[in-house]
């Protein structure tokens, strides 16, 4: 099945440079992203054991499936699906679903047209889509939030906040991300940002981070629990992680480059080298993801768009193919090379 992926996923990329000045590009893309998505969504949706939380929302679905939370949307489905005599493949592939739909509606939302939602949709795939698998719930809500930040760019309040409360039935996380909504004007300078990733490989090369992250927790009603998770130190994680030094050193490369970004996505921008400084700081600890994701997420659209801004043709071929192959490579290694450690060897429900 995941080599059955790669194949689509280059096959499309090659098709997608071919019919790119084409008059019938806007028809074989739409077809192309469509047939893309959907393959997703049925391998994601009908998975079995795939994931290290998979028992643990299949117990929830089984065993727990009375116990509706604040985060009533995804509680009230499993219950709904479970009285009703449903399986849990029922409710994998009905996130599988409307995970996707959320992701075709937030792109759209973001004027993503063309070749680009290829783009997007490719980086989706390579970086978040076996994420989101995992981590089910807050998958849902990260996307949800990809869809309510465009209302801060249009500073349509109400309509953010309605956004926010549909996420929260998924994933109480994302109600942190409400104040963003009143800072938006605040603008991360490149220069800042690479001294910011500077000191924050110092930071976490001197094992300051885990203090840091330890007096954060004590304000959280659940301390205890993450104080005591295997969750709070990434001790097999080095320093040097390749895929997060590489991620580190494209976004800087990208960012610093270049400085005329379109106004309507400066948030994102700002987001996005968020993400990037989240992202070094979880080599020391998972649970900085727990509120980084939300910033890591708006890489599938600025790296696109950064892409787009650079005017000379053959470096721009040549970041494309940098871009491309990186995130191949580090995909494949996620669920190829390194499948049975990160519990991600393939099993349909077909073949249990």
């Amino acid at each position: 099945m995941y080599y059955l992926l790669f194949i689509i996923m280059i096959a499309t990329l090659v098709i997608m440079f071919i019919v790119k000045n084409q008059s019938y590009n806007y028809i074989v893309l739409n077809f192309l992203a469509l047939f893309w998505i959907s393959f997703c969504v049925f391998m994601i949706g009908f998975r079995y054991n795939v994931g290290t939380d998979y028992p643990n929302y299949e117990t929830w679905f089984h065993y727990w499936y009375k116990d509706i939370t604040f985060e009533w949307i995804y509680t009230g489905v499993n219950y709904i699906l479970k009285v009703s005599g449903g399986e849990f493949h029922y409710l994998t592939l009905l996130i599988s679903l409307f995970s996707s739909l959320l992701l075709i509606f937030g792109i759209y939302k973001w004027n993503i047209r063309g070749i680009n939602v290829i783009l997007v949709l490719f980086l989706y795939t390579v970086s978040y889509l076996f994420l989101f698998a995992n981590t089910m719930r807050q998958g849902v809500a990260i996307i949800i939030f990809f869809i309510a930040a465009r209302y801060i760019v249009e500073r349509k309040f109400f309509k953010f906040l309605f956004w926010i409360f549909l996420g929260a039935g998924f994933h109480l996380s994302i109600i942190f991300m409400i104040p963003f909504y009143f800072i938006y004007k605040i603008q991360l300078r490149y220069t800042i940002f690479v001294l910011l990733v500077i000191a924050s490989y110092l930071i976490v090369g001197l094992n300051l981070s885990q203090k840091i992250l330890e007096f954060l927790l004590s304000f959280s009603p659940y301390a205890q629990k993450y104080l005591n998770s295997d969750l709070l130190s990434n001790t097999e994680n080095s320093i040097l992680s390749p895929g997060v030094l590489i991620k580190t050193l494209i976004a800087i490369l990208l960012l610093v480059k270049l400085k005329n970004i379109p106004n309507e996505y400066k948030i994102a921008m700002n987001f996005y080298m968020i993400g990037t400084i989240f992202r070094i700081f979880a080599i020391s600890s998972y649970l900085f993801n727990r509120l980084g994701m939300y910033f890591q997420f708006f890489e599938i659209i600025c790296i696109v768009i950064l892409l787009n801004q650079i005017k000379n043709k053959y470096f721009k071929i040549l970041l494309y193919g940098f871009v491309i192959i990186i995130h191949l490579l580090l995909l494949y290694k996620l669920i190829i090379i390194d499948a049975e450690a990160n519990d991600f060897i393939y099993n349909s429900i077909f073949e249990k």
